[in-house]
């Protein structure tokens, strides 16, 4: 998801950039889209486009996002995680044996310690 969200920032930003229009082809474009010639104007473009395309046929429309890509998780997990189903307290339970506060404790133990938050004292939560 944050992939996903980083994808959109970036378009978002080529967004903003296209419609602050600051060499004023937008507004040229859009004047040209208004009035009596509304539509002299559009088969005018239509015509043009065409003979583009005839002049380079081979030419596709640029690819899009990969989502596939950008959905893929690179976050690292440990085996007992099962790619981040679960939550591997192992490591946490190994650093708090060596805290002096905390002291050697059983697994089952710390697990209960480790829920409850309301013990810590608040100068020592960061």
């Amino acid at each position: 998801i944050a992939n996903l969200l980083e994808g959109v920032a970036e378009r978002s930003k080529e967004v903003v950039a296209v419609t602050k229009d600051e060499d004023g082809s937008l507004k040229e474009e859009l004047e040209a889209m208004k009035g009596r010639n509304a539509f002299g104007s559009f088969y005018e473009s239509l015509r043009e486009t065409k003979e583009y395309h005839l002049r380079f046929p081979n030419i596709s429309a640029a690819a899009g996002p990969n989502l596939e890509a950008m959905m893929e998780c690179k976050a690292q997990f440990s085996g007992p995680e099962m790619f981040g189903k679960y939550l591997d307290l192992v490591p946490f339970h190994e650093r708090s044996c060596n805290l002096k506060q905390l002291g050697r404790t059983e697994y089952v133990e710390f697990l209960g310690k480790f829920t409850d938050l309301a013990k810590v004292p608040r100068g020592q939560k960061t």
